[in-house]
């Protein structure tokens, strides 16, 4: 069969063929059996197709929109996440170092090496808290 034919056959299905294409089928058709089971085969196929309703289950629209809007909230906590992670990674990676440094400078861990008043003399303490930098 000709693959013009089988098209012209398909689109009779779907428009209008003017006068001359409905012509040419008709002729094609009528010279042709294989052609006209071919015919017979589509309409069977379009009927089948026509009369099996599809559907959706029931809340299926509230389940679909339900994803849409957990996808959006999880793209949001993304574009967080990665400032983030570019800012917060560093910074910690940079405060343990500190810790290490001072650990290893002062040999403890106390609020005072952290905060760097361990030498200090409790009496200058309040000049020091005092001064204006």
């Amino acid at each position: 069969m000709d693959k013009q034919i089988i098209k012209l056959l398909n689109e009779s299905f779907d428009r209008d063929l003017s006068p001359q294409e409905r012509a040419h089928l008709n002729s094609a058709l009528l010279a042709s059996p294989g052609l006209r089971e071919e015919q017979k085969r589509l309409l069977t196929i379009r009927n089948l197709l026509a009369s099996n309703e599809a559907g959706f289950r029931n809340g299926f629209s509230d389940f679909v929109m339900a994803g849409v809007t957990e996808e959006k909230k999880a793209g949001k906590l993304r574009e967080l996440a990665t400032p983030f992670n570019r800012i917060a990674l560093p910074m910690l990676a940079a405060a343990a170092v500190l810790l290490l440094f001072t650990l290893f400078a002062n040999g403890s861990l106390s609020i005072d090496a952290i905060m760097g008043i361990d030498q200090l003399e409790p009496e200058y303490l309040s000049e020091f808290l005092l001064f204006n930098y």
